[in-house]
């Protein structure tokens, strides 16, 4: 890698970490000590670990597209509704160049797609299935009847 190229991709690191920053504070309302980018990003998503004040984090998932996050948060209500822990949106809204981004509480532990985390969901996943379907047509069942 040339010293043109590593300076440009230090530049970029940068000016990421500097809006993480910013869209924190514009979602939160709350100052940022420490931003760091996490190894979980992929298909064109930055996640990054912000640290707030009074030893409270949070997360900041980015992404050059408009309209990524647009169903996390009913997505999140689902899965909290067939008992997984999991994280609570904070804020959600719009980055300066046209992409997207949204804040979610910090949860401590490993994420589903690594390591063990991955084969404990992999095991539970028929229970998931069968927890979904069942809450899934009692739904559909509630909405079929005269009211």
């Amino acid at each position: 890698m040339t010293i043109q190229r590593l300076m440009l991709a230090v530049l970029d690191e940068v000016t990421a970490e500097d809006e993480a920053v910013e869209l924190t504070a514009r979602g939160l309302g709350v100052r940022t000590l420490k931003v760091v980018c996490q190894p979980l990003s992929n298909s064109g998503k930055t996640v990054y670990r912000v640290y707030l004040p009074h030893g409270e984090s949070v997360v900041l998932r980015t992404s050059v597209r408009p309209e990524t996050f647009r169903f996390t948060r009913l997505n999140i209500e689902v899965l909290r509704a067939l008992g997984l822990p999991v994280q609570s949106v904070l804020a959600e809204g719009r980055t300066e160049s046209g992409g997207s981004y949204i804040l979610l509480n910090w949860v401590p532990g490993r994420d589903l797609i690594q390591g063990p985390a991955l084969h404990i969901a992999q095991s539970s996943e028929t229970l998931f299935q069968h927890r979904a379907s069942h809450c899934l047509s009692r739904r559909s069942n509630h909405q079929k009847r005269p009211g």
